[in-house]
């Protein structure tokens, strides 16, 4: 009388294809376009361009510690298309943080001056012959 309920069949399993950088790209187009992603992700992953690295890996490359944090939060979607199309469940990404370079102005006086004195050396033979220059 306790009849087990019946297992739903699941959807065939995509046989796993080679990956390759071209495979990639063609599959990032077609999830940009074809997919619904979300406002969020959609922001997000629009004119990104994701590399394959040698170990089969996904990556993205930012400078910016906030698009980090939000792919990181909403990435699940994109993963999901991914590892469908690809039949490769174990794939995954990985996102590389570029070191900032900032340039910072200088500010006081003396910064001003290290700053010309290293694109000029001449100013330090300048600043002896007018020895009232405050520094």
């Amino acid at each position: 009388m306790n009849e087990a309920a019946p297992v739903p069949k699941s959807a065939p399993k995509k046989e796993a294809v080679e990956l390759t950088q071209e495979l990639l790209d063609d599959l990032w187009q077609r999830m940009m376009h074809e997919v619904s992603l979300g406002d969020e992700l959609g922001k997000l992953l629009n004119g990104q361009h994701p590399t394959l690295s040698d170990e089969g890996v996904i990556e993205f490359e930012t400078d910016d510690i906030y698009y980090e944090k939000n792919l990181r939060n909403v990435h699940l979607p994109m993963l999901k298309f991914l590892r469908e199309e690809t039949g490769r469940p174990l794939l995954d990404y990985k996102i590389r943080l570029r070191q900032s370079t900032t340039v910072t102005q200088p500010y006081l006086a003396h910064e001003k001056f290290d700053k010309m004195r290293e694109e000029n050396p001449a100013i330090v033979k300048l600043r002896k012959i007018f020895n009232n220059i405050d520094m």
